[in-house]
């Protein structure tokens, strides 16, 4: 079974290209890794209908639920190496919750993305990107964890099973 289940902060603009909409999700981990990184960059692939309700309804810095599938690829880079990729192709979307963080922060983010292939950056390049994410404002994590309680209260309310 390839199901993906998500929520996180959009972390950059999203990105229009041969009929997909891409983006990348900011996910907080329930602990830290060794080196202290408790944030991971997830990105997504947006396609048809669904595409143009994203690109219409969600931007950066925005609280989202995603279900979708893991999708993999391989691709030749400009040098004619083989390269793997990946991204979570997103089957729905939810509006979770508001609020944009300081654009200022978000634009050097979304250029560094840009500037960088998401599906082959290394490890260095996500703890930089974590770095600038952390720097632009605290996470309000009682927020986010009424937002889980009251979830996980309309999912057993409404006879869901979750772990």
């Amino acid at each position: 079974m390839n199901n993906v289940n998500l929520i996180g902060h959009v972390a950059t603009d999203v990105k229009v290209g041969n009929g997909v909409i891409s983006s990348l999700l900011a996910v907080h981990r329930i602990y830290k890794s060794s080196d202290g990184v408790d944030t991971d960059f997830i990105p997504l692939s947006i396609f048809g209908h669904q595409a143009e309700n994203f690109q219409k309804m969600v931007s950066k810095g925005q609280q989202i639920g995603i279900d979708g599938q893991i999708k993999t690829s391989t691709y030749t880079d400009q040098n004619g190496e083989k390269k793997y990729g990946w991204s979570v192709v997103v089957s729905h979307f939810y509006l979770l919750g508001s609020g944009n963080h300081d654009e200022g922060s978000q634009q050097k983010i979304s250029q560094q993305m840009v500037n960088n292939d998401m599906h082959s950056s290394s490890a260095q390049q996500q703890r930089d990107l974590y770095s600038q994410y952390h720097q632009q404002k605290p996470t309000p994590q009682p927020v986010i964890n009424k937002q889980l309680d009251d979830l996980d209260s309309q999912l057993t309310k409404a006879g869901i099973p979750f772990d």
